[in-house]
């Protein structure tokens, strides 16, 4: 009998997440949407939207590594810049750049 490994899926545990400039940083968490038998890194880079990067918020980029297939989860944080001045909302994105390992 044959069996075929499952590509490990990924994604972000919340679609949007809403964070205070004094909170100091925003946490994601990556969760593995299936149950991938291996092991995978994970690239996730910010880019920016209403807010700027090194004003509001600062750039950030990395990898978070998902051991084994009994991780389910990671956590990304991403600063905040606290410059107190008072006007609306804004925001940024964060985004799986590259998933690197499985089958």
């Amino acid at each position: 009998m044959m069996h075929t490994l499952e590509k490990p899926i990924f994604s972000f545990a919340s679609p949007s997440l809403e964070v205070q400039e004094g909170d100091g940083e925003a946490v994601i968490a990556i969760v593995r949407c299936n149950e991938g038998t291996e092991g995978a890194t994970i690239q996730y880079a910010t880019m920016e939207g209403s807010a700027l990067p090194g004003i509001d918020y600062k750039e950030t980029s990395g990898a978070v590594v998902f051991e084994d297939e009994k991780t389910f989860a990671c956590k990304v944080a991403i600063p905040i810049i606290d410059e107190d001045s008072i006007y609306k909302d804004c925001y940024f994105y964060v985004r799986i750049k590259e998933v690197i390992g499985g089958p």
